[in-house]
């Protein structure tokens, strides 16, 4: 057995002992490993979690084994590969001062900036740690001790997906998620449409979704008075994008731009990607059919928002308003919605979706009556002040048992 299995199975050993004489519930280890824990997610200096274990070791009995200083502690927990390293970067997110060619440098070769001011935001450069990390784990990690079984293994993992919000969908993947071409499942089949009035780009033809014979597909005037006869747009494999990707010239860092940006007309080509991304380095990304998926909290939490805005007409969060209602009339939408410009002050018809004033009280006392039990969410009494009629202060968790339990209840 070679000299760091030896210290490797010294300290395993060593950190199964008791935390102290009698103590049944944790040992040395535990102890280090959650207070480490501790202290990365409040932020603690090092000072600060010196004092920490100074204060723990001297209200547990004599002869325990809390480690009295904080560099005996990483040092145990280093041996088990669960310390940490600091990496500098380019303030222009150009490189990141690692490996042999960068480590000693005191200017970025790319920039020339200074490597003693504050690092910026470029997040390929910085999740190229991970990816090294991510090969050695596929090619996989000889000498790894199962405390369990007490035997050896070779370690192998993979990375299956991403799970994140749309914008850092845009980033892990390269894809470009705003704009004529911003969905990354349509990419040049996606079909936008620019609302002049309220100056933003919509995307149309969802029914494409639907199976082949749903009736929503022939009920044109309930939607944009079309019949929707297309299908959906089939996903590219990794393989298919990876072949698109290909030629992308990626260069990190900030560059000042040269020459002001060209406004893209309508009937040009339009990039459906920013760079290549960097889950390509690893070589079995291409292959796995679902690399990134968003995150259902923050999509529930916005339609939610959306929803409840508009049908109580709560300011800042309602959808409807004179500006989507001549949007609507320009598309042939529901014309008789149009907007009355007649009198001193703009009146919009009543629509379906417009709840009157003794329906808004009749849905916020609902909300207002309702009682859940305890840990099922939060208390709804507190999420709807009365006088004002609308909801507030709702959390994402809140938000989905609003849409999935709640809302259909109090809207029949």
């Amino acid at each position: 057995m070679s000299e760091d299995s030896n210290e490797f199975l010294k300290f395993v050993e060593d950190g199964d002992q008791p935390l102290y004489h009698g103590c049944d519930h944790t040992t040395k280890m535990n102890f280090l490993v959650e207070s480490f824990n501790w202290k990365a997610k409040h932020v603690l200096s090092d000072a600060c979690y010196g004092d920490f274990l100074e204060f723990i070791k001297g209200l547990l009995p004599e002869e325990n084994l809390v480690p009295l200083m904080v560099n005996d502690a990483k040092k145990i927990l280093s041996v088990l590969g669960m310390d940490y390293e600091k990496i500098h970067a380019c303030p222009n997110d150009c490189i990141l001062y690692r490996g042999e060619k960068y480590k000693e440098a005191d200017v970025c070769p790319s920039c020339g900036v200074s490597r003693s001011k504050q690092p910026g935001n470029d997040i390929d450069v910085y999740l190229q740690p991970l990816i090294d990390d991510l090969k050695l784990l596929w090619n996989g990690v000889e000498g790894v001790y199962d405390a369990y079984r007490g035997e050896y293994f070779k370690l192998k993992a993979v990375l299956f997906w991403t799970i994140n919000d749309f914008p850092t969908y845009g980033n892990l993947s390269r894809s470009i998620v705003r704009g004529y071409n911003g969905c990354p499942i349509c990419v040049d089949q996606t079909q936008p449409h620019r609302l002049k009035k309220c100056n933003k780009l919509v995307f149309m033809r969802h029914r494409r979704g639907l199976p082949r014979h749903h009736p929503y597909r022939r009920q044109a005037a309930v939607f944009d008075n079309t019949v929707e006869e297309d299908l959906a747009a089939v996903p590219l494999t990794g393989e298919e994008v990876l072949a698109r990707v290909k030629g992308l010239n990626c260069e990190f860092g900030k560059r000042e731009e040269s020459t002001p940006r060209v406004r893209i007309v309508d009937d040009e080509d339009r990039p459906c990607w920013k760079k290549k991304s960097i889950f390509f380095q690893l070589e079995y990304w291409k292959d796995i059919p679902v690399r990134h998926n968003l995150d259902v909290m923050h999509i529930e939490k916005n339609c939610c928002d959306s929803i409840t805005g508009t049908l109580l007409n709560i300011p800042g969060k309602t959808k409807d308003g004179v500006a989507a209602r001549l949007d609507m009339v320009a598309m042939g939408i529901r014309t008789e919605l149009k907007p009355d410009v007649s009198g001193k002050r703009t009146k919009l018809p009543l629509a379906a979706w417009n709840c009157k004033l003794d329906e808004k009280e009749k849905v916020c006392g609902s909300f207002f009556g309702i009682k859940v039990p305890t840990g099922f969410s939060s208390n709804i009494r507190n999420l709807v002040p009365m006088e004002g009629l609308k909801l507030s202060k709702l959390k994402s968790h809140d938000c989905h048992v609003l849409m999935q339990v709640l809302l259909p209840v109090v809207l029949r």
